[in-house]
């Protein structure tokens, strides 16, 4: 508990520097989104007002702290592109991301733990090459590509499937792949290397000449000590999918909270940004909590 405790506190201030941050940077970046609210036609004055009415005109640490003042009452502010709350656009994209996102990662998973545990317990063989290969492919491909070309052939061309949106589980099939193919390479890779390190452990030949059967020693001994490493890397990249399946999102038209994210950026929707990176933040937060409570029942030496 006190070691969750002390990555809760270490994480919070990691969450602080980097919310403080991006909110300096994307006010020294390029474009005025007061100019892009008032139109090509408005005149500075206009300009000037809309600033103003945006809080724009004070200075940066002045923002800051209007901004922390709101965030501490549980105002994420207003939108400027479209004037609706920052809160209810986020919930609106979380209800279609994280479902996304628990059918891919589930996915990737279930091909990536078992698929890993054969190319180790059946290491330098042809099985074994195969799924290295494959899993190095599946790291390697683009997501935009995969996208693409699962679009062309089974919504063009064979008609299975709908080609972009949102509404239906069909449309979750293709963005759930290319993201399961994302990871699964990763998740392949490196159960193989943790199922490999545990069986060449004393323990395993010790429980061998004891005459403990493959199957019990595979479940009981190697699974749980191996489990570790792979929990620890499936709960990061759930926290890092959440934020970055904006090229997956975009390709499908997948109403997410990673085409808000891109919207946001170039419409320069600065409330937007910052409670997105807020709840990203967050979310890494809590998975890496999640990930050390699960780890230390998994292990107990963890504990100590």
């Amino acid at each position: 508990m006190l070691h969750a405790l002390r990555t809760l506190r270490h994480s919070s201030v990691s969450l602080l520097i980097l919310f403080v941050l991006v909110f300096v940077m994307i006010r020294i970046l390029p474009g005025d989104p007061a100019r892009l609210m008032a139109g090509a036609t408005a005149s500075e004055d206009q300009i000037a007002e809309i600033r103003e009415q945006m809080g724009l005109d004070l200075p940066v640490w002045g923002q800051l702290v209007v901004y922390a003042g709101r965030l501490l009452q549980g105002d994420l502010g207003i939108s400027t592109v479209n004037s609706r709350p920052v809160h209810a656009q986020i919930i609106d994209g979380l209800g279609y991301s994280v479902p996304l996102l628990i059918c891919a990662m589930a996915l990737a998973v279930l091909l990536g733990v078992p698929a890993g545990t054969v190319g180790a317990v059946r290491r330098n063989r042809p099985s074994d090459v195969i799924i290295t290969s494959l899993a190095v492919a599946a790291t390697s491909i683009p997501a935009f590509w995969l996208g693409l070309v699962l679009i062309d052939w089974l919504a063009v061309r064979w008609r299975l499937l709908p080609t972009s949106g949102a509404g239906t589980w069909q449309h979750m099939v293709m963005p759930a792949v290319v993201l399961a193919c994302t990871q699964v390479g990763l998740i392949a890779r490196l159960t193989r290397g943790s199922v490999i390190e545990v069986l060449q452990a004393d323990y395993i030949r010790t429980a061998r000449s004891k005459g403990v059967g493959f199957a019990g020693l595979l479940f009981w001994h190697v699974a749980r000590n191996a489990a570790v490493p792979t929990v620890t890397v499936i709960g990061l990249q759930t926290g890092m999918l959440l934020g970055g399946a904006v090229v997956t999102e975009s390709v499908f038209n997948w109403p997410g909270v990673g085409r808000l994210l891109i919207q946001a950026v170039l419409y320069r929707d600065y409330p937007m940004i910052q409670g997105l990176i807020l709840l990203f933040g967050i979310t890494f937060v809590l998975i890496n909590l999640t990930v050390d409570l699960v780890n230390m029942m998994i292990d107990p030496r963890l504990r100590t």
